[in-house]
């Protein structure tokens, strides 16, 4: 039975599948441990945050995502809008961690 998609959620189901086209799951250090994008999806900054404001609207890239950097390491809290123990298309976790990565490299670069 296929399920049927109504037309309020037709516009995430196509940028789902766009973000699935520039995505892999690849391997540094363990099976599918690393998320690589494809340059064509970052070097075209619209696309990327409108990617991003279509799954979490416009606190997308706003809202600076608490870092803290401990022993070399950097660690982070969840936003106001991930709520890690509900259930996400993979989609969404995936933006999550490309909004995430930036906020890493801002913190460790430019502050």
């Amino acid at each position: 039975m296929q399920r049927q998609i109504h037309d309020k959620d037709r516009g995430k189901v196509l940028w789902e599948m766009r973000l699935f086209e520039n995505i892999r799951f690849t391997d540094t250090v363990e099976q599918h441990d690393t998320l690589t994008i494809a340059p064509a999806f970052v070097q075209d900054p619209g696309t990327f945050y409108n990617t991003g404001l279509e799954f979490f609207g416009s606190n997308f890239l706003k809202l600076p995502i608490e870092t803290v950097h401990e022993n070399d390491e950097f660690t982070t809290h969840c936003p106001a809008y991930f709520k890690p123990k509900q259930l996400f298309p993979l989609a969404y976790f995936v933006m999550f961690i490309l909004e995430r990565s930036l906020w890493f490299q801002y913190e460790a670069h430019c502050v």
